[in-house]
């Protein structure tokens, strides 16, 4: 990707940029499925509480003031509330926040009879590959991950993405 949330371009690293197809591009081509995309409203409360949390240098969220904001009963039941109402019985993979987040997020998923599982960087892989195939073979509905599926994670199937933690990052 050409964008960094620093706003620093990569002459220092790359001499030429390649320009992609669009991503309206690819989904004309039939490379990409078409999306119905929803958020958080501009003007909502937990909008306004991320618009006053301090970012990293490179311009993105810190974990704390994320965790402290969004891991909570009240947020992640919205998480919820918003597969139900618009996934439901759907396949799909949820970005959260950190470990701590992940697991808790799957626990609410799993409290409303929702197949979910929960993986991170401390997942062992012969565990991630079993997860990742029963994913495909329709066992498991969602799979919560901490930045596991960021790149290269080609499923056919999924049929939904939640980003149930807030970034600046256009790539992510």
């Amino acid at each position: 990707t050409p964008y960094r949330l620093s706003g620093e371009g990569f002459t220092d690293i790359f001499e030429e940029l390649i320009v992609s197809p669009s991503v309206k591009e690819f989904i004309d081509m039939g490379v990409l499925s078409k999306y119905d995309y929803y958020s958080v409203r501009p003007n909502s409360e937990i909008q306004r509480e991320l618009d006053q949390i301090k970012k990293f240098q490179s311009g993105d969220y810190t974990d704390a003031d994320m965790t402290r904001i969004c891991d909570n009963d009240h947020i992640r039941a919205q998480v919820v509330e918003t597969y139900l109402k618009y996934a439901k019985g759907k396949k799909g993979i949820i970005y959260t926040i950190n470990k701590e987040h992940n697991y808790n997020l799957c626990q609410d998923f799993r409290e409303h009879g929702i197949r979910a599982v929960a993986i991170d960087s401390s997942t062992p892989s012969e565990i991630r590959t079993g997860y990742i195939n029963d994913f495909k073979n329709g066992k498991i509905d969602i799979i919560c991950n901490v930045n596991i599926f960021s790149e290269g994670f080609d499923c056919p199937d999924i049929e939904f993405i939640q980003l149930a933690r807030p970034t600046q990052s256009l790539s992510m």
